[in-house]
């Protein structure tokens, strides 16, 4: 299963006022981040890693849950008990370790693998989700998925199934 999987941080708040102000482009600073909060609807933000680093600190609590397209799938495959391979251009021992939980494989030198075996040291990054009634704004800062790194294991075996 291609495209990406990371972690989502997941912040709960109780109320935000909606101003019917919005930013538009990467969101460098906290006036834009909460302009952008307090706007009505879904949306998903690019933001600099200077503001990745303070929502982190504003907001120590958070529930990390696997996210992506490719996590949210292969989880809920997992659960059906299909098997699943994933593309995993980052490792992290943690995502590794709660993929494994699932059963959920990725490849290595040519082999479908159990996460924890080719764990890395790679950055534990996390998209912020920030979750208020029915509203979810995603606040990303993410140069590997930004640059659409891809997992080279995983396209060359796709590339070589008859």
């Amino acid at each position: 299963m291609a495209l990406f999987v990371h972690w989502d941080a997941v912040i709960k708040l109780e109320q935000i006022r909606d101003t019917g102000k919005t930013v538009h482009g990467t969101v460098s600073n906290l006036k834009d981040f909460y302009k952008v909060l307090s706007s009505h609807g879904d949306s998903e933000h690019m933001i600099t890693k200077k503001l990745y680093e303070r929502l982190k600190k504003l907001y120590p609590k958070r529930e990390r849950r696997i996210g992506g397209n490719a996590g949210n799938a292969a989880v809920a495959l997992a659960e059906l008990d299909i098997p699943c391979v994933i593309s995993c251009p980052l490792r992290p021992k943690g995502l590794m370790q709660t993929l494994a939980r699932f059963g959920i494989r990725v490849v290595n030198r040519g082999k479908d693998v159990m996460p924890v075996k080719v764990a890395k040291d790679d950055p534990e990054i996390e998209h912020l989700v920030f979750e208020c009634g029915q509203n979810r704004k995603i606040f990303v800062w993410d140069p590997f998925a930004q640059r659409l790194m891809l997992d080279q294991d995983f396209w060359e075996s796709v590339r070589n199934t008859n």
